[in-house]
């Protein structure tokens, strides 16, 4: 396992009274920035629906107890939030999230671009880009006004975005991750044992 190489500390729960030895999890080694920089040293992998780090590091390297080697070169710290998830696991995130009944409830719109339109938006069905609506806001005691475009999905500008589609999008920015390559591994393994014990 992965935190048998670290050192122990001493840890107590009844203030000193008893003790109990506990790798030292605080301890982090990372790679440096300059060799994540240096494209040679990795290849792009796609994960596919389902698979873990474990798998694979089984796949990659032939050794799924080498998943750290996996999480590290991503800068995953949390495995189970920040790698991604396979359908299944996304709509149980969502449920968690949001409540079952939300999950398709409205996040935010989009227009055609795919910027997000925060706030509300207009029905009106003169609302055009050539038509905008004027509005005043109150803002340290003077009166603004401000030209508004207003969209309707009748005119095809704005489109919803539900939570589950929201956190699917953001769920497949994590499938693509860097694999180091397998002849480093060996010595990326030596260098971390020597690290982690000093």
């Amino acid at each position: 396992m992965f935190f048998e190489k670290f050192p122990l500390l001493q840890y107590t729960l009844d203030d000193g009274k008893s003790f109990q030895l506990i790798p030292d999890i605080l301890r982090r080694i990372a790679l440096a920035d300059k060799l994540k920089q240096t494209g040679p040293y990795f290849e792009e992998y796609d994960i596919k629906d389902g698979e873990t780090p474990e798998i694979v590091a089984e796949i990659k390297y032939g050794n799924s107890q080498l998943h750290w080697i996996i999480l590290m070169a991503n800068n995953i710290i949390d495995p189970r939030f920040d790698w991604h998830l396979s359908y299944y696991n996304l709509v149980e995130y969502c449920k968690g999230k949001y409540g079952a009944a939300n999950i398709n409830k409205l996040h935010h719109y989009v227009n055609k671009q795919e910027y997000i339109i925060n706030g509300y938006r207009s029905m009106r069905e003169d609302s055009t880009f050539l038509n905008p609506g004027t509005i005043e806001l109150e803002q340290s005691n003077q009166n603004i006004q401000v030209n508004l475009v207003l969209q309707s999905f009748q005119t095809g500008k704005l489109f919803p975005v539900s939570n589950l589609m929201y956190e699917d999008a953001e769920n497949e920015k994590r499938r693509r991750i860097n694999i180091i390559r397998p002849q480093l591994v060996s010595t990326i393994e030596t260098s971390f044992n020597s690290l982690i014990i000093s």
